[in-house]
């Protein structure tokens, strides 16, 4: 059978004529994407996955040949690229946090698993020793371990890889879902587990993911501690998997912590507070809890806080960490309201209940309240160190009422559940405090040297300022506003 030839003249119209083409006029066919290959893989990667492994810092990176093609990332490659990190640079003072999936990988995760079931068997997920400073015996019953995660896309992999883990390390799961970092707290005191779990990558990009790992009583697994012991752990070689895995089952953390924070807002006065978080868990929280009360609450936004304070008509503002344990505080006039006066006002509260209220205070801390002691002498102030699990420490034995550690956080005392650190019961108690007296809620800050006679009077000032100053821009450069 012979082919026929290719005819000189085609059907399809071409450039040079109308109606006829030639072969030459035959459309180019567009060039193939380029390709990357990675070391030690089988298969080519496209140039999107090149460009965000080598922005991340991917650890075969540093031995690829393509390394110096980066095309338009801003940095150049020997930036980009930082030396490899260990699984010890993973540990932080109170925490573990790396890049996922390049540091933090699945098999990195499950072998966190079982290291921690590893440290849970053997007794020591509070830090506790037995007689002569020896680890406590290996326990009979499984561990209970409370697993939550936060809102950040990597956390529910992250999650599965460490419950995997945990399993294979005979340890039951109570999995409390999508929550903040309270919230796995009081679930941790109230199924009395031997510890709570939170997948969380709070403080860093959002290309790093983590974990903390929190013991009953609101101690946290910290370095000195069984953070170490975790440690130590990681750097021995994980042992086969016991016959008989962990059991696994879900809990609603959430509804019981909204219903214990229920009694909190009874008696309080109508109040406008701005909220503002990118957690639509905590928001939802915030507004379920204040929707019995008189308490309008409305979003506040994250950007130019200050700004919108002022113009606004939000008696106070919050803006919430990302998991949730902290809140910084504004007034009606968009002034940032110092940890230290919060927890001053908060101890003056408790005078009506105690004789004297006593404070433990972070080290870096501490100069700035006791300069104004004097002016308190039912006040008592502690050294509580410069992490929380020795802040918690610190307020469990001079029986502390208040706690203020060092990333500002304010620990309020439970009898039930022992210090807790929580952004919405710090609001609620604040709220209570401007219940009992009919001033804006600048009151709140320590006295300091102001001109003005009225801080009341302060607000509409400074919206005539910021209108005045927009008007000017405005108007453009020399022209009168």
């Amino acid at each position: 059978m012979t082919v026929p030839a290719l005819s000189a003249e085609l059907t399809t119209p071409g450039r040079g004529h109308a109606g006829k083409g030639t072969a030459n006029d035959l459309p180019i066919a567009p060039p193939a994407p380029p390709t990357f290959q990675c070391p030690g893989e089988a298969h080519p990667i496209g140039a999107a996955v090149h460009y965000q492994r080598l922005a991340n810092g991917y650890a075969r990176c540093h031995d690829c040949v393509h390394r110096s093609e980066h095309g338009l990332l801003p940095l150049p490659p020997q930036r980009l690229l930082r030396s490899p990190r260990t699984i010890a640079d993973l540990f932080l003072p109170e925490g573990i946090r790396g890049i996922v999936p390049n540091e933090l990988t699945d098999r990195v995760a499950c072998d966190f698993g079982r290291a921690i079931g590893q440290t849970l068997w053997h007794g020591m997920d509070a830090g506790e020793t037995g007689p002569d400073d020896l680890p406590r015996p290996i326990r009979r019953r499984p561990p209970v371990l409370v697993v939550g995660i936060d809102g950040r896309p990597s956390s529910p992999r992250l999650a599965g890889s460490l419950v995997r883990g945990l399993r294979e390390s005979a340890v039951e799961i109570l999995d409390a879902g999508r929550i903040t970092e309270p919230m796995l707290r009081w679930g941790t005191d109230h199924w009395r587990a031997d510890a709570g779990l939170f997948v969380t990558g709070a403080g860093h990009a959002a290309s790093f993911g983590g974990f903390q790992l929190i013991a009953p009583a609101g101690r946290t697994w910290c370095a000195g501690g069984p953070l170490d012991r975790l440690r130590e752990a990681m750097s021995h070689a994980a042992g086969r998997p016991r016959r008989t895995g962990g059991d696994y089952r879900t809990i609603d953390a959430e509804a019981g912590y909204l219903a214990a924070l229920q009694g909190e807002t009874h008696g309080l006065r109508p109040v406008h507070v701005g909220i503002a978080t990118a957690d639509p868990v905590l928001r939802a929280a915030c507004e379920e809890v204040l929707a019995p009360s008189p308490i309008e609450v409305s979003p506040l936004p994250l950007h130019d806080t200050e700004t919108e304070m002022r113009r606004g008509p939000w008696d106070l503002g919050v803006t919430f960490s990302e998991e949730g344990s902290r809140g910084d505080f504004r007034d009606e006039c968009g002034d940032l309201i110092p940890p230290e006066d919060l927890v001053r006002q908060l101890g003056r509260q408790l005078l009506g209940e105690w004789s004297h209220v006593s404070i433990a205070v972070a080290t870096d801390r501490l100069p700035t309240l006791e300069r104004d002691a004097a002016t308190d002498e039912f006040l008592l102030f502690h050294d509580g160190g410069p992490t929380s699990a020795t802040l918690v420490a610190a307020m469990d034995s001079v029986g502390a009422q208040l706690g203020l550690d060092a990333a500002g956080r304010i620990w309020l005392t439970d009898g039930e559940t022992g210090p807790r650190c929580d952004g919405l019961l710090v609001l609620l108690r604040i709220l209570a405090l401007l219940s009992r007296r009919a001033e804006p809620t600048s009151w709140l800050r320590r006295p300091t040297a102001r001109t003005e006679p009225d801080r009341a009077t302060d607000r509409p000032a400074r919206i005539a300022d910021v209108a005045r100053t927009e008007a000017g821009s405005a108007a453009g450069p020399g022209r009168p506003a």
